[in-house]
């Protein structure tokens, strides 16, 4: 391949993936079901919140939901967390 049609199909392909990864933006209005309350109150006072899920703890700061029934979480180990709504046994926050 030579260079110029080399450096137009990477511009091309740069400019793309933006648009290619952009995802549903949460928002904490969302949260719906039993577990709003918990959730929006982690989200506006930015404490954590503790999920059980499977018997497994997750812990994270709520940054929204989005419509697909899913809460999506930040944490210092994980930079993204993404857990189902209806798969929560239960929430806990300090």
């Amino acid at each position: 391949m030579n260079r110029p049609l080399r450096t137009t199909l990477f511009v091309l392909v740069a400019a793309a993936v933006p648009v290619a990864h952009a995802a549903e933006e949460p928002a904490i209005d969302q949260c719906g079901g039993a577990w709003a309350s918990i959730l929006k109150q982690s989200h506006d006072s930015k404490k954590g919140v503790t999920l059980f899920v499977n018997g497994e703890k997750i812990g994270g700061l709520v940054v929204g939901c989005t419509s697909n029934k899913t809460v999506e979480l930040k944490s210092q180990e994980y930079g993204r967390i993404v857990v189902q709504l209806d798969r929560i046994d239960a929430a806990a926050m300090p």
